[in-house]
Formats: C-alpha cells, structure tokens, sequence
C-alpha cells in the first residue's frame, strides 16, 4: 500500500474530519523525519474510533502508525472466535493498540498485556487509561525469569530482547517465562495469544508447558531473529492437535501466523 493510501485509511480511523487531517498530516511529519531524521521528535494525541468507541492515542513515531494499519486497518489480529473469549493474552503490546483492539472487540474479556519496553510501556498505561478490561505488566518474554538486556530501538515496534541494530541502545528490562506470565496474570486457560515479540515468540514454541492450555494463537514471526523454521512451527503445532495457517509478510523472514483448535476457530 502506497504511503498516500495508507495516511488515507489511517484517516478514515478519525471520527471527524478534523482528526483526519490531524492525522494524515502527522503520518506524513513522523514518516518524513523516520526517512530523513532532520525534524524534532515529540509525541501526539490522535483520535480514532475502533468498534463504536472513540479513543485517544498517544503516538510519537512512524512505527506507531504502522502498528495502527496493520491493527485497525489491515486487521492482522482478526480472529473468528466460536464464542466469547473470556481471556486474552497480548505479549508486545508496544504502546496498547492491540490491547485497545481486543479489549473493545471482546468486552466481556480481561485482556493480559505484556510489554518491557519502559517508553512504550508509559504511552501504552495512558492509551489504555479508562479501560477496566486491561492488566499491564512490564516484562519481556523470555526462556526463564531474569534482568535481561533489551535493545531498545528509536523505532519502537522493532525492540527486542534479541535483536541488534545501530539505532539501538542497550537496557535492563525484567523478563519472565510464559508460565510464569500466566501465574502472574491469575489464568490457566487463554482463549487468544496474540505475539509480536520479536524473536522471543521463540519462547512459546520451545519451552512453554502450558502450550495447550491456550484455544488459539495469533501472531508475527520474525525467522530473521530466532533459529526455529515454517516447518518447525507447523509440526509443533499439528502435533499437538491444532490447525495452522501462514502468510509471509517477508518470505523466508516475517509472517503472520494463525495457531488454533479445530473447534474453537474458523
């Protein structure tokens, strides 16, 4: 999708016209400086409306906007559920979109977010302030609990606990893993698992012993950054009873995969 039409559908989030061009106009400042780095960085307050509830975003990079489009606009996170879940978990939650996203989709449901970012972990409090359906916690997913280094990127969706670029610092984040996520949290049983976690999805697939306790799995792989295959997670997840489906974002590297129980999805 062209940037023009991007800004375009991202603007048709608004609830009026003045939010539209507010907007397009600021996807088009942060996309400008993220090419270019020649303006001022700050953060906003944007309005948009997702399931009948108009809510405001605090977004301070590009990377926020692509989050938006591949959340609200493209719907990446789309499950057909049978029935209504009553317990999501989001690992990366960034700065709350996906949260927002399940949260007002499902109401009935408790939404578990987890992200160890602490820049995105303030916007992502006060996008999802308000919302009495939501848990945040500030960890990374990891192999077991620990103080782990964290790369924090000026590009906020591309933070990771494995990952390394020039435009990334060095952190100490607190990590935790996924049984240890689902103690904290209270559940035993999750109806959604969504996961952009860069790399560290690789904690799910390998490790995790309540791995059936979850009806359904929904989230990005990044191939780039972990040693496990397609093959490995399609036989994971045929082995152990559900179905599965893939679609390469970037071939061989990034996909958006969907993980579930026959009789729980379509």
């Amino acid at each position: 999708m062209k940037r023009s039409r991007i800004a375009l559908a991202l603007g048709d989030l608004a609830p009026n016209m003045f939010n539209k061009v507010k907007i397009v106009f600021w996807y088009a400042y942060f996309a400008i400086r993220h090419r270019l780095n020649i303006l001022p960085a700050f953060s906003i307050n944007v309005r948009i409306v997702i399931f009948g509830h108009e809510c405001r975003l605090i977004v301070s990079d590009i990377s926020d906007f692509w989050t938006m489009k591949d959340v609200l606009v493209d719907k990446d996170y789309d499950v057909e559920f049978g029935g209504q879940p009553k317990v999501i978990l989001d690992l990366g939650g960034n700065i709350g979109i996906s949260s927002l996203y399940f949260a007002l989709k499902y109401p009935a449901a408790t939404v578990h977010v987890f992200e160890p970012d602490p820049f995105s972990f303030k916007r992502l409090e006060k996008n999802i302030s308000g919302l009495s359906n939501v848990r945040a916690y500030q960890y990374a997913i990891s192999a077991e609990p620990a103080t782990v280094d964290f790369q924090h990127s000026q590009t906020s969706v591309h933070s990771s606990v494995v990952s390394k670029s020039s435009d990334e610092s060095v952190i100490k984040v607190n990590a935790i893993d996924l049984d240890g996520a689902l103690q904290l949290a209270g559940v035993t049983t999750i109806d959604i698992c969504k996961f952009d976690i860069e790399g560290s999805e690789r904690y799910i697939f390998d490790g995790f012993k309540g791995f059936k306790s979850v009806r359904n799995y929904i989230g990005e792989m990044h191939y780039d950054k972990m040693s496990l295959k397609p093959q490995d997670i399609r036989s994971i997840a045929e082995k152990n009873g559900y179905m599965y489906h893939e679609r390469f974002i970037v071939p061989g590297k990034r996909s958006i995969v969907k993980i579930w129980k026959s009789s729980s999805t379509k």
